[in-house]
């Protein structure tokens, strides 16, 4: 909820809505991503704003007037408006990258879940908007719904209880408030024998393995 509230405060410039506007018109999908977004998350002015879309380049150039091919092997095109540029980069999924930060080759793609996949979901994946704010809050809802119905048939099973003939004092005892604490206590126990049982793994681990240094070898912490 949180982050949808923050997507949705995003403004976007002028001419960075008109572009997405005119992508969006033409039936691709586009957004604002990178930088931008981070800063505008932080308060920031962003110096410069990019975009991403569905769009294939040569169906970028078709929309706009004034286009220059920044980087089209990519997929990026620089759209002009006024005296300013915009990047705007179509989605894509890079192949082998040779120098750790250009891929020796890219394909296009029409799937936005492909094109996230190269970010592994950090900031530059962050997509403002108001399909966002939905889908944000849509995935919140079902995340939620298992919990609010457990917490239903927990707070409805006392009555329950009555109604099998079991005495009113145990199934208060057994139901609502005290159930969720035994639920409560268990799930932490798990979780600390969990804890327990990976130091104890990785105390062996260090204890018999050795990584060879500049220097001879040292041991794994």
């Amino acid at each position: 909820d949180v982050m949808v509230r923050e997507l949705e405060r995003i403004r976007l410039p002028l001419q960075v809505s008109g572009i997405i506007k005119t992508l969006q018109e033409a039936g691709f999908e586009a957004y604002a991503v990178g930088g931008c977004v981070r800063d505008s998350l932080l308060g920031r002015t962003p110096d410069d704003w990019d975009i991403t879309t569905s769009a294939k380049p040569r169906q970028v150039k078709a929309l706009f007037a004034r286009t220059v091919d920044t980087g089209i092997a990519h997929g990026t095109v620089t759209v002009l408006q006024g005296r300013l540029g915009y990047e705007v980069t179509t989605y894509r999924i890079d192949g082998a990258y040779e120098d750790g930060r250009h891929p020796r080759d890219v394909t296009f793609t029409a799937s936005l879940a492909e094109d996230l996949k190269r970010n592994n979901g950090f900031i530059p994946g962050i997509k403002p908007g108001k399909k966002t704010a939905e889908y944000l809050d849509t995935i919140m809802s079902r995340i939620t719904l298992p919990g609010s119905i457990f917490l239903a048939i927990v707070a409805i099973l006392p009555a329950f209880a009555g109604l099998l003939g079991i005495s009113n004092s145990f199934a208060q005892f057994f139901g609502g408030t005290s159930l969720l604490i035994m639920v409560g206590v268990v799930l932490d126990t798990l979780q600390q024998i969990e804890s327990y049982l990976l130091m104890r793994h990785y105390d062996g681990f260090s204890k018999g393995t050795r990584i060879k240094g500049r220097s001879g070898s040292m041991s794994v912490y």
